[in-house]
């Protein structure tokens, strides 16, 4: 019985992150693609400037500043307003409130510029160990009896996330960027630089 529910555990874990990553996604390509003046300090002529931007983003869950960004996109507003994506911004700022981050140095080759970042964040390892530890006390209880009510488990520790509590660490990683036609350096967000905003969960449980 328990081996089932934590497949299960795992599985709605998975779908959380994958809610929690786009909707980061969403964010940072928007941030980084936008044609709009930002109220940000952060130099977007330059690829270390630009993945600065879209990292402190990341770090605030700055709506209005995405919403200023975005200014055009009417799919894009109607996507920061949809429930889903209000509960998974609320939850991405706890994980990524603590985060920090040191821009390591940048290469340009035409069009095309990599910039590396060292991200810290939470041990992911210590927090997988937590949120196993209050499942367990859960299961004991008798109170996960449905996928519903794993699935708000989930849901619930991460809307109650305080990731100071865990050790951190740090995890050096590249920003992908090109330079779009109007001169706009543009982030690609990556898989692997999601992770390691995200404090490395994906890799943690499995998902990447």
């Amino acid at each position: 019985m328990v081996k089932m529910n934590m497949t299960k555990t795992r599985t709605k874990m998975n779908k959380v992150l994958l809610i929690l990553a786009a909707a980061a996604m969403v964010l940072s390509l928007a941030a980084c693609g936008g044609k709009g003046a930002s109220k940000a300090d952060h130099d977007r002529s330059t690829p270390s400037g630009t993945a600065a931007l879209m990292l402190d983003v990341l770090k605030t869950m700055d709506v209005g500043l995405m919403q200023e960004y975005a200014a055009g996109d009417d799919s894009f507003i109607e996507n920061l307003n949809d429930p889903t994506m209000q509960q998974a911004l609320s939850i991405m700022k706890n994980i990524t409130k603590n985060m920090t981050y040191e821009i390591k140095g940048e290469t340009i080759d035409g069009d095309k510029a990599v910039v590396e970042v060292a991200i810290t964040t939470f041990d992911s390892n210590e927090l997988i160990e937590d949120m196993q530890e209050k499942l367990m006390t859960e299961m004991l209880k008798g109170t996960l009896t449905t996928e519903a009510d794993i699935e708000k488990f989930a849901m619930d520790y991460f809307d109650k996330l305080d990731t100071s509590k865990f050790a951190k660490q740090t995890t050096d990683t590249t920003v992908d960027l090109v330079k779009s036609e109007e001169g706009n350096w543009m982030v690609d967000a990556s898989d692997e630089l999601m992770n390691a905003v995200m404090g490395n969960l994906g890799d943690a449980i499995g998902m990447w």
